[in-house]
């Protein structure tokens, strides 16, 4: 049996590691996206999920961030 992983072209340069976080979670089982500052402030927070339409991420990963809009980060600690 052969097993093969899953690789992605990086398309996210900044930062570096970018899109090795996307391998490490596809090849433990999960998945991801990357989503906007718009998408976490207009989210609704419930059962411990961030819920934006038929979406629902039980996980919020923020990597190299500089800074943010203060409404985000208010909707990331409401959440």
């Amino acid at each position: 049996m052969v097993y093969r992983r899953l690789d992605r072209v990086p398309f996210h340069l900044t930062p570096w590691y970018s899109h090795r976080l996307w391998e490490a979670i596809s090849q433990g089982g999960s998945s991801c996206e990357y989503i906007s500052e718009q998408i976490i402030r207009e989210a609704t927070p419930q059962n411990g999920k961030l819920n934006f339409g038929p979406m629902y991420y039980s996980t919020l990963l923020l990597s190299d961030v500089h800074a943010m809009a203060l409404e985000t980060a208010r909707a990331i600690q409401n959440s």
